[in-house]
């Protein structure tokens, strides 16, 4: 994924963090790293996220637009 985009860390994040993750940055990126464990509560965030993040980076973009995978502009 972060070969396709160097900016899908902060897309995450910030659709687990507005879903109601309670990891800063700084936390969040350690637990990808492995470098610490998150919660139930906030693993269940975590899933709900990168589902978000799955459908939209999926769903079809119709002819003559371009995908939208900026962070939260629309």
């Amino acid at each position: 994924m972060l070969l396709q985009d160097p900016d899908w860390f902060e897309d995450l994040w910030l659709r687990y963090w507005a879903n109601g993750g309670n990891a800063d940055k700084f936390d969040f990126e350690a637990y990808v790293h492995r470098l610490c464990e998150l919660d139930l509560f906030d693993l269940q965030i975590l899933i709900w996220a990168l589902q978000d993040l799955h459908c939209r980076l999926e769903s079809p973009t119709p002819p003559g637009s371009t995908p939208n995978r900026s962070r939260f502009h629309g």
